[in-house]
C-alpha cells in the first residue's frame, strides 16, 4: 500500500475538513500573523488552542456532531450574508426605493420612493396592507 492509500484508510470514516474548518484556519492563519509582530504569549495560547480544536475536528470519528457544528455555522454564516446584502443594496438604491418589513412574516420589501400610501401584497405570505411613503 502506498502513502496515499494508507492516509486515505486512516480518514476513513472521520470528520475531516469543512467549512467551519477552513473558517478556523483563516482566523488562526490571522492571528499568527498579527502575533509575528506582537509576540503575545495569550494570543499564542489562542493560536494553540485553535490549532488543537482543528486537529480534534478533522479526525473526529463523531461526524454527527462535527456536522451539526457545521451546519450551525453555515447557517450563521448565511444569515450574516442575506444582513450585509440587505445593507449594499439599500445603500445602492437609497434615491430610487425604500425597505419595508411586512408585518407579518417580518419579509423586507423594496418598494418605489413614490410618496402617498399604497397597497402592497407581501410575495413570501400574501398578506396585503397599506405602507406610507
Amino acid at each position: 500500500m502506498n502513502m496515499r492509500n494508507k492516509l486515505a484508510s486512516f480518514m476513513y470514516d472521520r470528520n475531516g475538513m469543512d467549512a467551519l474548518y477552513y473558517f478556523i484556519l483563516g482566523i488562526l492563519g490571522v492571528l499568527m500573523i498579527v502575533n509575528a509582530f506582537l509576540h503575545w504569549i495569550a494570543l499564542i495560547l489562542i493560536e494553540f488552542l485553535l490549532l488543537v480544536y482543528l486537529i480534534f475536528r478533522v479526525l473526529s470519528k463523531n461526524t454527527r456532531q462535527r456536522q451539526r457544528e457545521n451546519a450551525r455555522f453555515l447557517q450563521i454564516k448565511r444569515k450574516l450574508i442575506r444582513f450585509f446584502k440587505l445593507q449594499k443594496a439599500k445603500i445602492r438604491d437609497r434615491k430610487t426605493h425604500v425597505f419595508k418589513a411586512c408585518p407579518i412574516c417580518k419579509a423586507v420589501l423594496r418598494l418605489p420612493k413614490t410618496k402617498g400610501t399604497h397597497t402592497v401584497r407581501c410575495p413570501r405570505c400574501q398578506q396585503v396592507f397599506d405602507v406610507k411613503i
